[in-house]
């Protein structure tokens, strides 16, 4: 079913953030393009009503509007308007299987990679599993949703769903469209900073895999143990996914013989970043930062996440919008286009303050139930494009929250990337956390 809202066809002025990665969306930008979150509603709700609650919000937020086209081969933004909502029962499956065959709708979608001009880029899906229990599931493209803004859009209609969503306490990413966070003299010192950064390593790295070809693990990290890996941050605290990347790197130079494997690439929300509060839209930006190696022959887990620590607020006090950051290095002869990963080939996704997973009935008067859907399931980065696509992202590791407070890591590995398995490093990560959260002071192992 669809509808179609006033200011059908209106152009939308393109953020700083879309002016660098519009140009190679139609070549298969590293990421996959959709991502995929759902929310499980039990109680006496209708799928009408559910329905109802969907549209409510999609007439309110008009990010959720916005597609793609193209003129003359330039890609561009529109508002068109159109609501994509589908509907499907699994009911009639074994009770057992109805969930997976849920995720199943939902990654399907996720992975088709359709052609971003032709079909929206934002899309719900309403599955019935039985009479009392629903599942509604948002699969968005990163030019108009990021990650966060697929949860906070499943927040707003279950706001509608309880008659409470109010539309001023949502902001869109179309009023950004003349925002550029730096001023030319900024950019140009930041510039100058991260030319210093890049010409840290004297020559580009060695080639590496030809291409990708990807192994998707998954981990569950208990409660109390990333509670403690988050203690050990000292004053930076509740970020026990910051502790992973300095586990990977740790493990990557000791383990895996790659003594130069300091830099990765995460993600920068940048709401929080420049205060610009609950925006839908596309406001995360990818941004790189080096973790140094500790000075002593067996760090503690404390050591490296101080020095993960310092990577990334050096970082991002420096921040430079991530195309501009690869033109430098490309510039400078430290990256070998396409794949411009080559020096931060690992990809570690900051997760501060997860989104709460569980149910609230209970608290609700209308006797509704909801809790995240398939959190871990849905966590992966979804299909890959083709090799010229690839940007030499070897790992890439997503973490979210579990009910009761444990929390999972999805690991999607190139199988093609030598010295090491995927297997190999969740087993590393493994141990060194349950080593780490035992006593954060201990030497880490190195046999």
């Amino acid at each position: 079913m669809s509808g179609t809202r006033p200011g059908a066809g209106i152009l939308v002025p393109a953020t700083f953030l879309h002016r660098g990665r519009l140009p190679a969306v139609r070549s298969g930008w590293q990421g996959g393009g959709f991502t995929a979150r759902a929310v499980r509603v039990t109680g006496p709700v209708s799928e009408q009503r559910l329905c109802a609650a969907v549209r409510e919000v999609h007439a309110a937020l008009p990010a959720l509007g916005v597609g793609l086209f193209e003129v003359d081969g330039r890609p561009g933004l529109r508002r068109d308007g159109e609501l994509a909502l589908r509907r499907h029962d699994v009911s009639g499956a074994e009770p057992a299987a109805r969930e997976g065959r849920c995720v199943g709708l939902l990654l399907a979608d996720r992975d088709r990679q359709p052609d971003p001009v032709r079909e929206p880029l934002a899309r719900f899906h309403v599955v019935r599993l039985d009479p009392g229990d629903l599942v509604l599931g948002l699969v968005g493209h990163e030019l108009v949703l990021d990650e966060r803004a697929l949860y906070l859009v499943l927040g707003a209609v279950m706001e509608a769903l309880r008659g409470r969503f109010r539309r001023d306490a949502y902001r869109d990413f179309t009023e950004l469209g003349d925002f550029h966070p730096l001023d030319p003299a900024a950019a140009e010192s930041r510039r100058r900073w991260w030319s210093r950064w890049f010409t840290a390593y004297p020559m580009p790295p060695a080639p590496g895999p030809a291409g990708s070809e990807r192994a998707v693990r998954r981990m569950v990290v208990p409660a109390d143990e990333w509670r403690a890996l988050g203690d050990a941050g000292g004053a930076v605290r509740d970020h026990g996914s910051l502790g992973v990347a300095a586990l990977v790197a740790w493990w990557l130079r000791r383990r895996a013989g790659r003594p130069d494997s300091a830099a990765f690439s995460t993600v920068l929300d940048l709401r929080e970043y420049f205060d610009l509060g609950p925006m839908v839209g596309p406001l995360t930006d990818r941004i790189v930062f080096r973790i140094e190696e500790p000075g002593t022959a067996a760090p503690s887990f404390r050591a490296v996440l101080r020095a993960a620590q310092v990577g990334l607020i050096r970082a991002a006090t420096h921040y430079l919008p991530y195309p501009e950051l690869v033109e430098l290095g490309a510039r400078l002869g430290r990256l070998r286009s396409p794949r411009t990963a080559a020096l931060w080939d690992a990809h570690v996704h900051l997760c501060r303050h997860p989104s709460a997973t569980g149910r609230s009935r209970g608290e609700e008067p209308l006797g509704i139930g909801v809790e995240h859907f398939g959190e871990a399931e849905l966590l992966g980065v979804g299909a890959r494009p083709g090799p010229d696509g690839w940007d030499g992202t070897n790992l890439d590791l997503r973490i979210g929250a579990l009910a009761g407070g444990d929390m999972a890591l999805v690991l999607d590995a190139n199988r093609r990337q030598p010295g090491y398995s995927a297997d190999e490093l969740l087993d590393g990560l493994r141990r060194a956390m349950s080593t780490a959260a035992a006593d954060p002071d201990a030497p880490l192992e190195t046999t």
